[in-house]
């Protein structure tokens, strides 16, 4: 690939000047590799659904269906090279000469360099493109309709829907990395990115009666006038709440130079405090810090709810020649 060396080359200059760089003490590696899966699996999405429509009184009909997906080789891209979780407490990873420079340090802050820790010697990072993530869609799908009686229509739709995936954009962006050990499936495995829980959309559309008295000036003001608008309430995207430590980086608190951290979400608690403060929505009893070594802790989320609205008024005539 063009991007890797020979044909790309990027020097580092560690402690220095730019006015200093000269080849003699400018470092040609480690070197970052970008690669590709050589089994090239093909993204692939299977779906299906299940209807039941019904006439009802009143002039409505109802339309009930379940709605799936199942989605395999979704693409995403997985650091081979990485630091593994932990290794910075560990006693043979640390570097003698800071261990007697500062022997009362953060545990993690006297760790070897993370280029002398990673798996594959002489490299950086390794990129891998894959095909290995995995979604599934299940939705319950009501539309309920009545037709245009005395000027009026009515359409109402609500969406209960779950769209879960192991990718965590949920296989929107390929561009997005995973875990990169065997824990993947169990740390990654959540809401996607474009999840909405739930959907009720209104929309309608109304003609005004005729106008019996006046005269043709003030019906030509009055008549022929409709009234339509489309009403939604939807739950938010999910996000995944996070935590920083003033002083501390990724290897004093999951013992790793490339892999972060994650909150825990204390269970039966309410995520939410019900507070009208939009800088108060969530409880922040109901989380708490992972254990260092809880490094195949899941993804947690949660999401806010919109009331979008839009309402038109028009006006319709009949032109005859």
């Amino acid at each position: 690939m063009v991007t890797n060396p020979p044909e790309s080359v990027s020097p580092t200059l560690n402690q220095n000047l730019v006015s200093s760089i000269t080849p003699s003490n400018v470092l040609l590696g480690p070197p970052s590799l970008d690669v590709s899966d050589p089994t090239g699996k093909i993204p692939t999405t299977y779906s299906y659904n299940l209807a039941v429509q019904g006439r009802l009184p009143w002039g409505m009909t109802l339309d009930v269906a379940y709605v799936g997906s199942q989605s395999r080789h979704l693409q995403d891209n997985k650091n081979l090279s990485y630091n593994a979780f932990g290794q910075c407490f560990l006693p043979q990873n640390q570097d003698p000469q800071l261990q007697a420079a500062n022997p009362t340090a953060l545990l993690g802050n006297n760790c070897l360099p993370a280029n002398l820790l990673k798996p594959y010697r002489g490299y950086n990072s390794i990129n891998l493109y894959q095909s290995e993530e995995t979604a599934n869609y299940n939705a319950m799908q009501i539309q309920l309709q009545r037709r245009a009686t005395r000027g009026l229509y009515v359409g109402l739709a609500y969406t209960w829907s779950k769209a879960l995936s192991t990718a965590q954009s949920g296989g929107t962006n390929d561009n997005s990395f995973v875990r990169p050990d065997q824990y993947n499936q169990e740390a990654n495995y959540g809401p996607t990115s474009f999840d909405r829980r739930q959907l009720l959309a209104i929309n309608y559309i109304y003609t005004t009666p005729k106008f019996e008295w006046g005269n043709r000036f003030t019906r030509l003001v009055t008549d022929g006038w409709q009234i339509s608008g489309v009403t939604q309430a939807i739950t938010g995207s999910p996000f995944s709440p996070g935590f920083s430590i003033s002083g501390a980086t990724n290897q004093n608190i999951t013992g790793s130079n490339t892999e972060g951290a994650r909150i825990g979400v204390v269970k039966g608690c309410n995520p939410y405090t019900n507070s009208g403060d939009p800088f108060n929505a969530l409880n922040p009893a109901a989380s708490l810090r992972r254990h260092r070594e809880a490094s195949d802790s899941s993804r947690e989320s949660t999401s806010c709810t919109g009331l979008p609205l839009s309402t038109s008024i028009w006006r319709c005539r009949n032109r005859s020649r």
